[in-house]
């Protein structure tokens, strides 16, 4: 029985081409773009999901009569302390990030995601090796564990053990181990070198307070979490009470399921970005939209084509066919149709699945479906989409009377029609929310992109200093400035640990004149030059720049911003020649010279934050920022590298637009916008195709219709507006539904913005008309062409 209901179906579909094409498609799509999603949601998910249950990262919370923060980073002295006061825990792992380590390999220099790391590191980490022991190979001093992909890179093998490894000319690293390539970890590194190699001599193990460490603890089995962290967090205050209370601090510690980190911590992880959970809500909403869409779709165009098929259920039940066999076989009818689209998908699948793992900068690939979960959640869409797309069809041609079916009739109960009208509503609603807000998303991301800065982004490109070598950079800093002046297009220079889009020394503490050292702030510090301001247009409110006619700028000048003023409780006038000083940052006695405009340092997603600007020493400077007169940006640019190769051969030229780099701050919301986009085109399409069909229907049900009231005298428009207004009165009906709930989501989204956009009533207009035009192209050239045709044949029906 089976066979004949797969003939059958085969028949069918060959039969009814258009209806066929339009189905298939139209399910392909939905299958195709909630597969995408749901491969993205599942890789999002799987972040960590390796690593052990009882891995934890230690974070350090701290507050003070200001302010209340928490950092990813810990005292150096913490990590001692827990392996000495803290039995239950069996591996504490120090791991720092070496952002400025360059790898010499035959006189090249390459910068990899390089990070120190405990010896312990393979005892807490679920990382595989594929060469070398996990017990021993970051124990020594000297020691470097790459992945396997980088191994082939440095060697051309990935039997690399053994193999010397030069770290910024000078450091010769041993390879111990080559791991196995992974993709899903908040830490996400490329080398590892060993702890200890400096442990006690690049790093004083002993300092509380330089929070510029990350630690992992593995608790024993059968220890209670809660109780370890108590003991932990403690520490602190224990150990450096005094310390801390002298500045007005509170600090405690506490511990962080690694498995929760990427989507659920507030603080980042190592050359990672963090997770968005709320986006992976709104994309999983989107994907079970979609697929809806496309089951109301084939509802739809089934329940419009069911007349062709009166005869043939009438025919059936005349020779005996029970209703659960029609049910049966219009179910296998629905089952060959989803597979076929099935298989159509997974052909869009492959094809768009790298575009998406560009934009997501995620590792995505179709061997995810090699997974068990993945293949029944696959299996179980598949028998979701049938039932849900074939059943209300599927009973419904069923139940036809013989008498009613074998006279071809094509009217359906009103409350069969009621709820298609309910479906098209529906269609409608999601297709205008995704427009709306996707028109709402790219209006902040515009406003985000052109919004005053409070500085001059353009025209300047910014050189990545941190990667060359420091000694001679210092040495020869005012020469190389002076020489890179020379070229034709420069206008100015200027040096610093931070640019805007990147941090400077985030929470550092400041003490301010007249307060006490349990009331000091924190604030972002940034080393900088005297051209710092100027090269960035700058402007300032009270005071005057850095000028070289002070020889106290250079050691004791400080600028401070509005934001800066207002933490303190200065007025810009009056914080002038008032005290300030930073020891954490070097800044032992400054005193402010001048008062800066607020300029957004950061994204619009933060609010401006207190800055501290000062001469600081030139070995924390990282970038060069060089301000062109000229147009011609590349010319500019291929001046600056051939200098560069002169002055240091074997090290690439890293640099950036500034205007580009301050946009990939908004990269995230940019990726959204262009994914919601081609979301809610696919979502406008998919309706699209759903009005058709409901409107195919209607014109079959009418046929008669028209054909009298032509015959009476009808004229064309009245016939168009006869089947047009009841679509007309649907898509009105979505719009009262949409526009409310597309304001409230944007409002919600617009929240994570310190500074957003304004949601104007324009945007549901464009959208409501958009909505109305296509409808009634849609409604109006299908019933065109019924009222065109001639009224003897619309009239013999029988």
């Amino acid at each position: 029985m089976m066979n004949d209901y797969i003939k059958t179906a085969w028949r069918n579909l060959g039969k009814r081409k258009l209806f066929s094409v339009i189905n298939i498609v139209g399910l392909a799509l939905g299958l195709a773009f909630a597969g995408i999603i749901g491969i993205y949601v599942y890789e999002n998910l799987q972040v960590d999901r390796t690593q052990p249950s009882n891995l934890y990262r230690v974070i350090t919370a701290y507050n003070s009569k200001t302010e209340s923060n928490k950092t990813s980073g810990v005292g150096r002295a913490l990590i001692p302390a827990i392996r000495q006061e803290i039995p239950e825990a069996e591996y504490v792992v120090p791991v720092r990030p070496f952002r400025t380590a360059s790898i010499k390999i035959k006189n090249e220099h390459f910068y990899d995601r390089t990070i120190l790391a405990g010896e312990y590191f393979f005892q807490a980490f679920n990382f595989p090796l594929l060469k070398g022991n996990p017990i021993t190979v970051l124990q020594g001093p000297n020691a470097a564990v790459l992945t396997e992909t980088t191994a082939k890179k440095y060697f051309g093998t990935s039997d690399a053990v053994g193999k010397i490894l030069y770290i910024n000319d000078t450091l010769a690293f041993t390879v111990t181990g080559v791991a196995k390539d992974f993709s899903s970890s908040h830490i996400n590194w490329n080398i590892l070198l060993s702890f200890s190699t400096f442990e006690g001599t690049t790093f004083d193990m002993s300092r509380w307070f330089t929070w510029d460490m990350t630690c992992y603890v593995t608790l024993k089995k059968n220890v209670t979490v809660k109780d370890a962290e108590n003991k932990i967090a403690a520490l602190p205050m224990a150990r450096n009470g005094e310390e801390y209370r002298s500045f007005g601090h509170q600090v405690k510690q506490e511990l962080e399921p690694v498995r929760d980190i990427y989507l659920y911590s507030p603080l980042p992880g190592l050359y990672m970005p963090k997770g968005n959970l709320k986006e992976l809500y709104i994309f999983s909403g989107i994907g079970i939209a979609l697929l809806l869409l496309a089951c109301i779709n084939f509802i739809n165009l089934t329940t419009a084509y069911q007349s062709d098929r009166g005869k043939e259920v009438g025919v059936r039940k005349t020779m005996g066919a029970s209703t659960g066999s029609l049910v049966g076989q219009f179910m296998v009818e629905t089952l060959v149709i989803v597979l076929v689209a099935a298989l159509l998908a997974t052909g869009i699948v492959a094809v768009l699945l790298p575009f998406v793992e560009h934009i997501s900068e995620m590792n995505l690939s179709l061997s995810v479906f090699r997974q068990p979960v993945i293949i029944a959640g696959t299996i179980l869409l598949i028998v979701i989409t049938t039932l849900l797309a074939g059943m209300y069809p599927s009973s419904v041609l069923a139940k036809l009377q013989p008498t009613d079916s074998m006279k071809g009739l094509k009217r359906m109960g009103k409350g069969n029609f009621r709820l298609r009208r309910i479906l098209v509503v529906f269609q409608f609603v999601v297709s205008l929310i995704l427009v709306m807000g996707t028109l709402v998303a790219m209006r902040q991301l515009r406003f985000m992109q052109e919004k005053d800065l409070g500085f001059n982004k353009e025209g300047i490109i910014v050189l990545d200093i941190s990667k060359v070598p420091k000694k001679y950079l210092v040495d020869h800093y005012e020469s190389i400035k002076n020489q890179l002046k020379e070229y034709p297009g420069i206008k100015s220079i200027s040096g610093s640990a931070g640019m805007p889009g990147r941090f400077g020394w985030d929470g550092q503490t400041v003490m301010p004149e007249g307060f006490t050292q349990e009331e000091s702030l924190t604030m972002e510090v940034i080393p900088s030059d005297q051209e710092y301001t100027k090269t960035l247009g700058i402007t300032l409110k009270a005071g005057r720049d850095f000028s070289k006619a002070f020889s106290t700028d250079a050691t004791n000048g400080v600028l401070l911003n509005e934001e800066a003023c207002r933490a303190i409780g200065w007025t810009p006038a009056e914080a002038i020649g008032k005290r300030i000083s930073s020891s954490g940052s070097g800044l032992d006695s400054g005193s402010v010279i001048g008062v800066m405009a607020d300029y957004h340092q950061h994204g619009l997603q933060t609010k401006i934050s207190p800055i501290v600007i000062f001469n600081g020493n030139k070995y924390t400077y990282n970038f060069l920022a060089v301000k062109l007169q000229t147009k011609n940006i590349q010319e500019a640019v291929h001046n600056v590298e051939k200098f560069w190769k002169a002055k240091f051969p074997g090290y690439t030229l890293d640099w950036f637009a500034l205007n580009d780099d301050l946009n990939r701050q908004y990269k995230s919301e940019a990726n959204l916008a262009s994914v919601v986009k081609l979301f809610a085109l696919l979502t406008i399409f998919i309706a699209a195709l759903g009005l058709l069909g409901i409107t195919l229907f209607t014109v079959l049900q009418r046929t008669k219709e028209i054909g009298i009231r032509k015959v009476l005298g009808a004229k064309l428009q009245d016939i168009i507006t006869l089947v047009g207004k009841e679509f007309l009165l649907l898509v009105i009906v979505a719009l009262l539904i949409a526009v409310p709930l597309a304001w409230w989501a944007m409002n919600d989204w617009l929240r994570n913005f310190s500074y957003r956009t304004s949601i104007n009533s324009w945007l549901f207009v464009i959208t409501g008309a958009g909505a109305l035009l296509v409808t009634f192209a849609i409604v109006g050239i299908i019933t065109i062409r019924a009222a065109r045709a001639n009224p003897v044949k619309s009239l013999r029906t029988e």
